[in-house]
């Protein structure tokens, strides 16, 4: 007489399934399970993976790591909202200092001022009036002509200095009075009337040397003189030079420095070589 086995019933309650290699969640199957046990299963019963046992299968994400508004699933919860900041579009200063810099190795940076997540169509600034105080202080006066600089004044800038020295003219009136200046070897000191030349407008700046004439005579012995870059002064037709230094110290640099000249209230025109500081 055959034997007939028992099959086993399982109706109602449930049971954990947490053996490894018997269950998994995976993007080809999702969730799944195997039967535990054979028999018949009513639909009142239920296998599950305790959570605590299937979240080390998930991710490690929080809420915080996870785009404001878009929902997830980790260790940390199922279908939970994120709440990562987003900035999107407008912008941000970022002027405190030791946040930003400028510099040949990488040259303009700045930190990220905020946690979150960023979109192409968002922008970071350091304002110019920060910015420039970085930056050198030349203007296009003092780069050479045709070559581009930024400075504190602009970007980018194109020089307008033109190299070499500088020449300027002009027509000047002498002083009525006289004063000292030191001829020949240093020792000698001779009474001349002088005049100033008028150089604040061209700024700060060398003088290399002059030559000056009374107005309208070209030549013609104590009409005309040279001065040489060491301000030595050249009377022609004399055997007397005048070492300007003796009286001026500063008279290569000087706004205002004075020449002596032979005649008071006279005008003499003068021709200027310098070259810009």
């Amino acid at each position: 007489m055959a034997k007939i086995k028992a099959i086993a019933t399982i109706i109602t309650g449930k049971q954990s399934v947490t053996t490894t290699g018997k269950y998994g969640i995976d993007t080809t199957y999702g969730a799944w399970v195997y039967i535990p046990t054979p028999g018949y299963y009513s639909i009142d019963h239920c296998l599950n993976v305790p959570w605590d046992t299937l979240k080390s299968s998930l991710g490690t994400a929080t809420a915080a790591d996870v785009y404001t508004g878009k929902t997830f699933t980790s260790q940390n919860g199922t279908k939970v909202t994120g709440t990562m900041p987003g900035f999107t579009e407008g912008g941000h200063s970022s002027a405190l200092e030791g946040k930003w810099g400028i510099n040949t190795s990488s040259g303009v940076w700045m930190y990220i001022p905020k946690d979150g997540w960023y979109s192409n169509k968002y922008w970071l600034q350091v304002p110019w009036g920060t910015l420039k105080n970085f930056l050198g202080n030349a203007d296009v006066s003092r780069v050479l002509s045709g070559y581009t600089f930024t400075s504190q004044n602009g970007i980018k800038l194109t020089g307008t200095y033109k190299y070499g020295v500088q020449v300027t003219s002009m027509t000047v009136t002498s002083d009525a009075s006289t004063t000292p200046f030191y001829e020949g070897d240093g020792t000698t000191t001779v009474n001349y009337n002088w005049f100033y030349i008028p150089l604040s407008s061209i700024g700060n700046h060398m003088l290399c040397g002059l030559r000056y004439n009374k107005h309208g005579v070209s030549s013609g012995g104590w009409e005309y003189a040279v001065v040489n870059p060491g301000m030595i002064v050249s009377l022609i037709n004399t055997g007397y030079f005048i070492d300007l230094t003796k009286n001026q110290t500063d008279v290569k640099t000087s706004s205002k420095p004075w020449f002596p000249c032979w005649e008071p209230n006279t005008k003499y025109d003068v021709t200027v070589y310098y070259v810009n500081m």
